[in-house]
């Protein structure tokens, strides 16, 4: 079966413009988003950092195999960075919180793309008792304190980025993102959601134009 190492090599060599932005390319971006990138990918809009930049400092640290969640993200990491299609696109608007006390964890990077777009991409729950708990929580409240945390990540990044924005992640991430239900606001250079996952059991009402974003992929 062919996996997203052997889309590196098959498709790494071509850019956006050449070949536009499809649903694996979203999901390599939304798994660079598990690489904690503290102190390599700025949190400031105005200090973008290309990918291959942020990755070789990554990947120098003595200790960056315990760093990440599994060894198969560093290769992606890798791999990657030095493709031409990923390895110049930007990164800015890092951000990584974890709050146990509140039993919250969020993380979440925009990357710019070549064809002047933009990419959000949300980290999904990982495998600490604080992810098990928002998992769970998510279960019967309407929010979670990560998805208000994404709703005011995406107006940041609107606000940022006069351009296309792609969402793109687990559900709780992208849904909440764009989801007018939770009072975020219209975004009108937004494009259409791609999303994985559950996004809860409460009901909302719903909303006109409210783009759903269980798709299965990116729309276009």
């Amino acid at each position: 079966m062919a996996t997203v190492f052997d889309y590196l090599k098959w498709r790494g060599d071509l850019s956006f413009a050449q070949d536009p932005l499809n649903p694996v390319d979203g999901l390599i971006f939304c798994a660079l988003s598990y690489i904690p990138f503290v102190g390599q990918a700025a949190e400031t809009p105005n200090e973008p950092i290309a990918l291959r930049d942020a990755a070789a400092d990554f990947l120098s640290l003595d200790d960056y195999e315990s760093r990440v969640r599994a060894k198969n993200d560093a290769m992606m990491l890798r791999a990657a960075a030095e493709t031409a299609r990923f390895g110049g696109c930007k990164m800015v608007l890092y951000r990584d919180q974890f709050a146990p006390e509140e039993e919250t964890q969020f993380a979440a990077m925009t990357f710019l793309l070549p064809d002047d777009t933009a990419f959000v991409a949300f980290r999904g729950t990982d495998r600490s008792l604080v992810g098990w708990k928002e998992d769970f929580n998510m279960a019967f409240q309407e929010a979670v304190p990560a998805q208000l945390l994404a709703q005011d990540y995406v107006r940041e990044a609107a606000a940022e980025y006069v351009m296309p924005l792609r969402l793109g992640g687990p559900c709780h991430g992208v849904r909440s993102g764009g989801d007018p239900g939770l009072q975020a606001p219209p975004l009108p250079h937004r494009w259409p959601l791609q999303g994985r996952e559950s996004g809860g059991f409460c009901r909302r009402k719903k909303h006109a134009g409210h783009s759903a974003a269980d798709s299965g992929g990116l729309q276009q």
